[in-house]
């Protein structure tokens, strides 16, 4: 008898993961946005599959991307050599001036101008490329967890919140597992 009660939980347990009890692909997508977005379980979410992302595409975007991040670094290399020599021509134009520094600043002001819009392109070079890099690292996330020739999914999902109809997109991947 006492080998008989740990026997019925062993049986219990195994029983547990039946097929009964197992969550259907859009259930398990509703679910995992209701934790993702923290909405209780009398909230009603939809999911609509908008785009399957498949293994072969994946491994196109992320090629592309990578080609893209070189492109921009280039940009980013050629533009910073274009800045160090506009900033030091400025500043030997400066001193050739032979001008009290106002009457200086006021003679140079157009090349100075020029410089800032140099940096205010680097300032938006480096913001894309930091964009590209977080996709990078969102292509990265969706290969680590392809399953078959699934990488992941694109999702939207549509609930009500306070009588208000709301509309979300999500990236998930292929365990519907919220990345972006």
């Amino acid at each position: 008898m006492k080998y008989l009660l740990p026997l019925f939980l062993i049986v219990l347990v195994a029983c547990g993961g039946s097929a009964e009890n197992e969550l259907s692909d859009e259930e398990a997508m509703e679910c995992s946005i209701q934790k993702y977005l923290f909405l209780g379980d009398s909230i009603d979410v939809k999911v609509e599959v908008v785009d399957t992302i498949l293994v072969e595409e994946l491994n196109v975007m992320i090629d592309q991307m990578e080609q893209n991040l070189d492109l921009i670094q280039q940009d980013i290399d050629t533009l910073a050599i274009m800045i160090d020599t506009l900033a030091y021509q400025n500043l030997r134009e400066q001193e050739a001036l032979h001008l009290y520094p106002e009457s200086a600043e006021l003679k140079m002001a157009p090349q100075n101008l020029k410089l800032a819009n140099y940096h205010l392109k680097m300032a938006e070079l480096r913001a894309k490329k930091l964009a590209f890099q977080q996709s990078s690292r969102i292509m990265l996330n969706l290969r680590r967890e392809q399953l078959k020739s699934v990488a992941g999914y694109e999702v939207m999902a549509y609930y009500t919140w306070k009588g208000q109809p709301i509309e979300l997109g999500f990236l998930m991947d292929s365990q519907f597992r919220i990345l972006d």
